[in-house]
């Protein structure tokens, strides 16, 4: 992950499988980036919510 222009950023998301669901930490400051309408922020967001519905993590 990188912004344009940038060098690549390694370890922004840890996800383990915790009992039936998972524990997820991220180092993305999305009460930043969700308010800039950055689109990889939403779809980051939208698909950590939708986690648990995913089949086969």
């Amino acid at each position: 992950m990188h912004d344009p222009g940038e060098k690549d950023d390694e370890g922004s998301l840890i996800i383990g499988k915790y009992g039936k669901g998972y524990f997820t930490y991220t180092g993305i400051v999305f009460f930043r980036e969700l308010p800039a309408g950055v689109p990889g922020a939403y779809r980051l967001l939208a698909n950590l919510i939708a986690l648990n519905k995913k089949k086969g993590f």
